[in-house]
């Protein structure tokens, strides 16, 4: 299983967004840095220097953005992003730990 969809490759390729930092972002974000996109049920991770990546159910990279000011504040007030729910963020972790194991 590849660590990243395809659109993810070619980002980090293109080293236009921040995706090196994705999976190191994810294993030190606290799930209170865990959202669901509501739009696309992907997984956010808001790391460091407002950083966001976005990754699918099973742990695979799909993007990474930094994010504009107040662009969080924005997402969340119209709930595009929602906090994912603790067994969810519990699942997230395994599903990760199975595509980039420590």
């Amino acid at each position: 299983l590849d660590r990243r969809t395809r659109h993810a490759q070619e980002r980090h390729e293109g080293g236009e967004r921040p995706t090196a930092h994705a999976l190191g972002d994810a294993r030190e974000a606290p799930d209170e840095r865990l959202f669901k996109d509501t739009e696309s049920n992907a997984v956010v991770v808001i790391g460091r220097r407002v950083r966001a990546h976005l990754f699918a159910r099973d742990g695979r990279l799909v993007t990474s953005l930094v994010l504009g000011a107040g662009e969080l504040e924005r997402k969340l007030e119209r709930r595009r992003w929602l906090p994912l729910p603790n067994l969810d963020a519990a699942r997230f972790r395994e599903a990760l730990a199975k595509v980039a194991p420590f």
